[in-house]
């Protein structure tokens, strides 16, 4: 039961920290293919 209580806290502070941290997943799209997050931003801006 404890493992399990801390793995959805784990969880819940993951999605919790992506949903308020976009920024986060841009950097890793940057990371991973740099001309795609530059067409991303391009299109939201």
């Amino acid at each position: 039961m404890h493992i399990f209580y801390l793995f959805s806290l784990c969880l819940i502070y993951q999605t919790f920290y992506f949903i308020y941290n976009p920024t986060i997943i841009l950097l890793l799209l940057k990371n991973d293919k740099n001309e795609k997050t530059t067409k991303m931003r391009k299109t939201t801006n």
